[in-house]
C-alpha cells in the first residue's frame, strides 16, 4: 500500500505532464474496474458462529461495542484529528505552483513524498512489538506528524518540505501499526469484520473531510496559512484528546490481551456455541 502511495502519484504527475488530466482520468477509472473485478471473485468470509446478519442491526452492535470501548473509539478520534487538520493534500497543486515555481511532476513528488516515508517506515516496524504503552505511542506518532507538517508549510524549499512530509508518512505508519494492535486485542472474533468496516471507513473519508478543512483554511489566509495552521491544530487536537480520554497515554495493554469488556463478550460466544454444539 504505501509503496502504491508512491509509484502511484509519481507516475500520475508525470503522465500529467505529458499527456494531460483527460488521460490520466481514464486510467484511473479502468485501474479501478480492475479492483472492483478482483472484489467480485473473493469468498465470502463469514466468522465464527455465522455473526449477525448483515443488516441496521448488524451495524448498530459494531458502534455499540465501539461506543463503550474508550481506548479503541479514542484511536479513531485521533486518527481523524490527524487527517482532518493535518492532511494538506488539497493545496499541494497551489504550493507546487506559487511556493516552490514547479508544475505538474513537483505535484506528483509532495503527493508521493509521505507515501515514500510510510513505506520505509514500514520495513522498519518491528520494534513496534516491544512497545508496552502502545496508546502514548500513538499519540507522540501524531505529534510528531502534526508538528512536521506545520514546519512544512513555512519553509520554502522543496527537497526539505518533501524529507518533512516523509517524516510526517513514516509517523502516520508506525501509528496504523499501534493502531490496528489495539484494535485487533480490543475487538472480539465476531465483531472485527464491522469494526475494521469502521477503521476503513475513517481512514477514506477522514481525507476528503481534510479537504473540506484545508480549503476554507487556504482562502482565508492562503496555502502556507491553511498548512501550518492544520499541523498546530493537530497537535493541540492531541493534548485535548489525552484530557478527556487519559486511557489513551496510560493503555499498556502491548497487544497481550482482549479489553475485559471484549474479553466477557467472548466468553459469552464461546459458551452460545457450546449451547448450540459447535466444536471450540
Amino acid at each position: 500500500m504505501a509503496l502504491a502511495m508512491v509509484v502511484g502519484p509519481a507516475i500520475g504527475g508525470l503522465l500529467i505532464a505529458a499527456f494531460g488530466l483527460s488521460i490520466v482520468y481514464l486510467l484511473d477509472v479502468a485501474s479501478f474496474g480492475v479492483s472492483l473485478a478482483a472484489i467480485l471473485l473473493l469468498p465470502r468470509l463469514l466468522p465464527r458462529g455465522g455473526g449477525t446478519p448483515m443488516g441496521f442491526r448488524s451495524m448498530a452492535e459494531g458502534f455499540r461495542h465501539l461506543k463503550g470501548e474508550r481506548l479503541l473509539s479514542a484511536t479513531y478520534r485521533i486518527d481523524l484529528n490527524a487527517i482532518i487538520f493535518g492532511m494538506p493534500r488539497a493545496v499541494f497543486p497551489a504550493l507546487a505552483i506559487h511556493l516552490y515555481g514547479g508544475g505538474a511532476g513537483v505535484v506528483g513528488l509532495l503527493y508521493a513524498a509521505p507515501g515514500g516515508g510510510a513505506l520505509l517506515g514500514s520495513l522498519f516496524t518491528g520494534w513496534c512489538s516491544r512497545v508496552r504503552h502502545q496508546g502514548r505511542a500513538i499519540a507522540i506518532c501524531v505529534v510528531i506528524w502534526g508538528g512536521t507538517i506545520a514546519v512544512f508549510g513555512i519553509v520554502p524549499v522543496l527537497w526539505i518540505g518533501l524529507v518533512l512530509l516523509a517524516l510526517a508518512g513514516a509517523a502516520d505508519i508506525i501509528s496504523a501499526v499501534f493502531r490496528q494492535n489495539v484494535q485487533q486485542r480490543t475487538v472480539p472474533d465476531h465483531l472485527q469484520g464491522r469494526l475494521s468496516g469502521t477503521y476503513f471507513a475513517v481512514v477514506a473519508g477522514g481525507p476528503r473531510l481534510g479537504d473540506a478543512e484545508t480549503g476554507p483554511a487556504a482562502a482565508i489566509g492562503g496555502p502556507e496559512f491553511a498548512v501550518w495552521s492544520g499541523g498546530l491544530a493537530c497537535v493541540v487536537g492531541v493534548g485535548v484528546l489525552l484530557w478527556r480520554v487519559p486511557e489513551l497515554w496510560s493503555d499498556a495493554g502491548r497487544g497481550g490481551r482482549l479489553s475485559a469488556r471484549a474479553e466477557q463478550e467472548a466468553i459469552a460466544e464461546v459458551i452460545t456455541e457450546i449451547g448450540e454444539g459447535e466444536p471450540i
